[in-house]
């Protein structure tokens, strides 16, 4: 029995070893949102088109726009402005389109933590010196 503990705790550290912690950097995203860009732009998946990957590039892109637009609101409602998104919001589309160029316009910067990257991008979209 202590045998059998020792070989599945020897097993757990060699697997653990092996696996390599997933790096959420603009490289991804900006494939991901690309992806997402291709089915807004065409209304809908084109056949032949749609995939689980496809499907899923495109709601991990929109989930991560919306979760950041939508701190950022809540921020801004705590009395927080660190991105003065207009009004009450911008469609996800919108959030994706504008987090693309950014990505597009700074391939230097690709190697950074994807969350961050958005945030800088609707920071310099929607910088909360100029009125909205």
């Amino acid at each position: 029995m202590k045998a059998l503990k020792l070989l599945a705790a020897v097993s757990f550290v060699a697997a653990m070893l092996w696996i390599r912690p997933a790096h959420a950097d603009g490289n991804a995203a900006l494939a991901q949102c690309q992806t997402t860009l291709r089915i807004l732009d065409a209304g809908e998946p084109t056949p032949g088109s749609a995939n689980i990957k496809t499907a899923s590039d495109a709601n991990f892109c929109l989930g991560l726009v919306q979760g950041v637009v939508q701190t950022a609101l809540i921020y801004e409602e705590a009395g927080s402005r660190m991105i003065c998104i207009p009004g009450k919001g911008i469609k996800n589309e919108q959030g994706v389109r504008i987090f693309v160029r950014y990505l597009s316009d700074h391939p230097e910067q690709l190697h950074m933590n994807e969350t961050v990257l958005l945030f800088i991008a609707l920071q310099t979209a929607f910088p909360c010196d100029i009125p909205h």
